[in-house]
This record gives C-alpha cells, structure tokens and sequence, in this order.
C-alpha cells in the first residue's frame, strides 16, 4: 500500500509540473507573459511625471529633480533587498506570490494617488514631501510584484530555448501596451476642457489614473496565479537559511564573516570579467541617456520647439518607432553581427540627440 500511494504522489507531481518541462508556448506561459502589460507604469511614469510635477502641480524644477533622485537611490535598496527577502520566504503560498499578491492593493492606490494635484495647497515643501512618499511607496509596491515576478519564470521556463521565447514574447506585449498607453493617456487628458476650451489637466490626469490604475495593478496577479513554484533542494533550502552543506553532507551554520567573504567574492570575480564590466556601464550609460530623453521630450516640444499640443504625438511616434525598430535591428544583427550593430545603434543615436540641439521653433515636423 506504502508503495502504491508513493507511486501516485510521484506521478501526481510530474502531472503537476508537466507542463512547465517543456519547450512549447503553452497557455500558462503565454498568460504569464501577457503580466507584461503591467509595465505601462514606466512609460507613463517616465514621459508624463516630470511635465506633471513642473507644470500641473508646479512644483519647482529642483524639488521635481529631488523627488526623482530620491525615489531611485529608494529604488536602489528595495531590489535587492525584496530579492532577498522573496528567496527566504516559503510558506503555503510560495515564496514569490505573496509579494506579489499583497502589493497589489498598494500599487493600485498609490498609482491614483500619485496623480493627484492639490489646487489649494501652494507649499513647496509640503507638495515634494506628498509626491516623494507617495512616489517611494508606489515603487516599493511595483519591486515587489516585479522583483519576484521575473524570478517565476525560472519555473515557467526551466530551460534556455523557452526562456528567450518567452522574454521576446513579453517584449513584444509590452511594445504594444507601452504605444498604447502613451496615445490613450493623451487622448484622455485631452479629452476634458474647461468652458474658455482650455484642457482641465488636472481632471484628465485623474482619469487617466483611474483607468490605468487596475491595468498596473492586477494582471500579474492571474498571470502569477497559474505558474507552479518549483521545490527547493536540500542544498537550496541550507542555503537560503544561512547554513552550509558540505561535501560529507554535514551542514553547519555559516557565519557571519564567511557570508560577507562570499558576498564579495561574487562581485570581485564579476567586476573582474572585462566583458561584464563594459557590458555593465553600456547599459547604465544608455538608460541615463533613455531617462534624459523620456523625462524631457514633452518639455522639450512644448517649450522649446513650441508646439504645446503635440507632446504625446511625439511620444507615440517615438514608442512606434522603438517597436517597430526591433525586427530591423534583429537583422541587422543577424548581418553584422552583435558588436557592429552595437556600434551603429551608438552612433546614429549619437547624430539624432546632437540633432535637436540644431532644431529651433517651427522645426517640429523635422
């Protein structure tokens, strides 16, 4: 009998992560990537909350600043440390969905309450202290559902092929959301005016909020849902509980020296791969280049091209030509190769921002 129910609960578990042991696209993999969606908060958040701060809330250009810097050095602690706490956690639930599903209600709220602006409160102060908690909470809530949410697709996809057809498939739903979002957004600030025709920026933004909000929030929650945490191993589980298996299988408490010894040795030995370290500051070199030019296009056209109504047309321009660009670079790579094309990308987008330095009012066609 004892060997009968262990057969079943053996064939019963491979039942249960059959599904996830393969190369295909099936239905939980693909609602998994459709979560995706959920990352329309960045492209809102990076087009539209400067110009939100500075010209509907007008709170000045160096509070504005501020509230950014802050929120990111926030940013810089929280991921790792809701990495670490999400590998520590398991219970009935899991260790990453829990993150995921109490956040949920907070991003919602936070989202709202981030667009809010206060006709009748004029303090400077009082204003950057309200957007810099509300911006800190609101990011903490979306670490904690993307941190955790990435680390489940080690169990989606268990292997390297269904991983990249995975994470292309996510990138193609956020494209499409991203263009979306930025032309729905704009439609419906504009939507709402005063009786003199001006826009009522500060109702549109509102509900834009209110719409995008549940959008942002909640689909990771399904996406999340139907993606089966795989076990841990003995030797995992050790890990994760600050102790240490041997070779003769013993295990015995890490201490607190030999914790921070390994610490560092993972980072002496990536910073001492060259290819790492480049690739590293390519990459933080071409977000800050991204994060200048999305936190500053609409204020860029507005106030220096002069064309006040045409900010989020720039916008969905911009993001059409990011998603549409994608499968020309991918053969481009195919051609010359990954080096080359890194290279060239650089370079025309090198000419392009020196470009709008020669561009004065009147030249937006251009």
């Amino acid at each position: 009998g004892a060997g009968a129910r262990g057969g079943d609960e053996a064939e019963e578990e491979v039942d249960e992560f059959a599904a996830f042991r393969d190369n295909k696209l099936n239905v939980p993999r693909v609602l998994y990537c459709l979560g995706a969606v959920s990352r329309v908060n960045n492209v809102l958040q990076n087009y539209y909350l400067n110009p939100f701060l500075l010209d509907i809330v007008g709170l000045k250009a160096s509070y504005t600043g501020n509230v950014q810097l802050i929120n990111q050095l926030v940013n810089a602690a929280t991921d790792p440390l809701v990495g670490y706490l999400s590998d520590r956690m398991p219970g009935p639930f899991g260790r990453r969905k829990p993150f995921i599903f109490l956040s949920t209600p907070i991003l919602w709220a936070t989202w709202i309450l981030l667009w809010l602006q206060f006709s009748g409160v004029s303090d400077q102060g009082a204003l950057f202290a309200y957007y810099a908690i509300i911006l800190i909470v609101l990011n903490t809530a979306v670490t904690c559902q993307m941190v955790p949410y990435r680390a489940l697709l080690q169990d989606a996809a268990p292997t390297y092929g269904i991983r990249t057809r995975m994470v292309a498939l996510q990138e193609m739903v956020a494209m499409l959301a991203f263009m979306l979002a930025v032309f729905v957004h704009g439609v419906i600030v504009e939507s709402f005016k005063y009786d003199n025709g001006s826009t009522n920026y500060q109702l549109g933004y509102l509900v834009s909020a209110l719409i995008f909000a549940p959008i942002i929030a909640f689909p990771r929650i399904g996406t999340a849902a139907v993606i089966k945490e795989r076990p841990l191993d003995v030797d995992e589980l050790e890990d994760l509980k600050g102790n240490k298996v041997g070779s003769d299988g013993e295990v015995r408490k890490r201490s607190m020296l030999e914790s921070v010894v390994a610490f560092l040795e993972i980072w002496w030995c990536a910073i001492r791969f060259k290819d790492f370290s480049l690739l590293s500051v390519a990459w933080f070199m071409a977000n800050l280049v991204m994060s200048i030019v999305t936190a500053n296009i609409i204020l860029y056209v507005k106030y220096y091209l002069g064309e006040d109504s045409n900010g989020t047309l720039v916008v969905v321009v911009l993001q059409a030509g990011i998603a549409f660009s994608l499968p020309l670079w991918a053969g481009i790579i195919r051609k010359i190769g990954k080096k080359n094309s890194l290279f060239a990308g650089c370079g025309s987008m090198t000419v392009i921002l020196v470009g709008l330095f020669f561009l004065k009012e009147g030249d937006f066609t251009i």
